[in-house]
């Protein structure tokens, strides 16, 4: 039956009793929603649309974009200034340069003030600092930085101001405002150029504590030494390594503190990574268990301090470091250095040895 005859085909009194000459709106509406519902019934089957895929609105807070090319940092970027009156922009360029603007709005007009600075990678942040023509004040001094990797869409920055009295820190929210202007074609990056294949591999940043637990056994005195190594790549467009790692823990005589020795020596081999996830490596060491006589006169030998070198895949040392600063410039002499053996502070090797209690 055609849908459009459907209404006429039911009985009036089977749907609403008796109709009245001019029956109500609601009894007409009713009527309608009847000739729908067996429209619907006899209308043909139709083909289903496909679903029409959702449409969610972005999120407003969307997944960081982390990077740890400096690079990314160039540009314009507006603090949020949550309803404050003064607003600053940080803009980077490729050269190291950078700006930091301060613009004040108050009812009699508008200030700005534009302080020149320059930035560098140290580590895992990016330093901005004064120019080298600027004099802090002795009383208070001012640093500001942003960690590596930083999100490309929202900004962190950290300001403290050390006062003689306090320090104060702030982070504050940086959106990019403005892109750098593309550089030609063919120039080159000036703040990090990675590497070419084959050149020697790009200094570590190296942090050694040590760990030293002492007790006591009768007249002795008891040590446990290790070293706790960490190093992380200081390049942020490739690896580094295999890195080969050396070090030594040395004692000082109790009656001679010109008389030093070896108290144990080690290597191992690490290789660090351009991620974050791989781009450092740490290490402890063997713990050496010292045992020596409490009195001074003895002669026995106390923890003194480490050494710790770092050579590249070629067997070259790149990197020296060590509690004492002039252990630092006898890189030559380090390989000689012998457990048990005894030397002076500048690492000659004297009469004598250390016999350890403990130990090999």
């Amino acid at each position: 039956m055609p849908a459009r005859f459907a209404l006429m085909s039911i009985n009036p009194q089977f749907l609403f009793g008796v109709l009245p000459a001019r029956p109500p709106a609601r009894i007409l509406r009713v009527a309608l929603s009847a000739a729908v519902f067996f429209s619907a019934m006899e209308a043909p089957a139709q083909d289903e649309a496909p679903p029409v895929p959702s449409q969610n609105p972005p999120s407003e807070n969307p997944s960081p974009q982390l990077s740890s090319n400096a690079l990314d940092l160039c540009g314009k970027w507006k603090v949020e200034s949550n309803g404050s009156s003064s607003e600053r922009t940080f803009e980077f360029f490729s050269d190291g340069r950078a700006t930091d603007t301060l613009a004040y709005k108050s009812s009699s007009g508008e200030s700005v003030q534009t302080y020149h600075k320059v930035w560098k990678i140290e580590g895992f942040k990016v330093l901005i600092l004064p120019k080298g023509d600027v004099v802090s004040s002795p009383s208070s001094s001012q640093s500001i930085f942003i960690e590596i990797p930083f999100d490309t869409a929202r900004l962190q920055i950290t300001e403290i101001y050390q006062h003689s009295s306090y320090t104060r820190q702030t982070k504050m929210v940086a959106v990019r405002t403005e892109m750098p202007p593309p550089q030609p074609s063919g120039a080159p990056a000036s703040i990090e150029t990675p590497p070419p294949p084959g050149s020697p591999a790009s200094k570590p940043v190296v942090a050694v504590v040590p760990s030293i637990k002492n007790s006591s056994e009768g007249y002795y005195k008891i040590q446990r030494i290790a070293l706790n190594i960490a190093l992380k790549n200081s390049s942020m467009k490739g690896s580094t390594g295999p890195l080969k790692v050396s070090y030594w823990v040395l004692g000082k005589n109790t009656r001679d503190s010109k008389q030093f020795c070896v108290f144990s020596k080690g290597q191992f081999d690490c290789t660090l990574g351009s991620g974050v996830a791989d781009r450092e490596f740490k290490r402890t060491t063997e713990t050496y268990l010292n045992k020596y006589y409490s009195y001074s006169s003895s002669g026995s030998f106390e923890y003194a301090g480490w050494i710790v070198t770092v050579a590249d895949p070629a067997g070259s040392v790149i990197l020296v470091k060590a509690n004492k600063p002039q252990w630092e410039k006898l890189e030559d002499k380090l390989p000689a250095l012998e457990p048990r053996k005894v030397y002076d502070l500048e690492l000659n090797k004297t009469e004598g040895a250390y016999v350890p209690m403990y130990g090999p």
